[in-house]
């Protein structure tokens, strides 16, 4: 009966230290994991920091954009136009080439009355962003 007592108890201690083993390495792998999460989390914060310190900078140069493109909007149409009416009155050809380089036809001088010699205008699209 000693015999059996000693191979349980030698059997419960290998399984005892299997486990601790076992144990052990899960809580390492625990410990690697937490760490890696932290610096991630820090690098998360670093990053989140920078966007947060650049985003006043950045919504300024949006603001600066969308008030000169209303006033592109609003003032190129009418330069168009006003050019228009200038190589309808002059019959300037230069003017007209430059006006039909940008696909703005103009009709002859005198063509038609109270300046609706125009056809086919496309003066808003002229001064759009990368049209030259």
């Amino acid at each position: 009966m000693f015999t059996k007592l000693n191979y349980f108890t030698a059997v419960l201690a290998g399984g005892v230290l299997a486990l601790s083993g076992r144990l052990y390495f899960a809580a390492v792998g625990n410990v690697e994991i937490r760490t890696e999460t932290f610096e991630f989390q820090q690098l998360a914060e670093m990053f989140q920091s920078q966007i947060n310190a650049r985003r006043p900078q950045i919504q300024a140069q949006l603001e600066a954009l969308n008030k000169k493109s209303a006033i592109a909007d609003t003032v190129g149409p009418a330069v168009v136009s006003d050019i228009m009416t200038l190589t309808e009155k002059t019959g300037n050809p230069r003017l007209r080439d430059l006006l039909a380089k940008y696909g703005v036809r103009v009709a002859a001088a005198g063509a038609t009355s109270a300046g609706t010699a125009v056809s086919g205008t496309q003066a808003p699209a002229v001064l759009k962003k990368g049209a030259n």
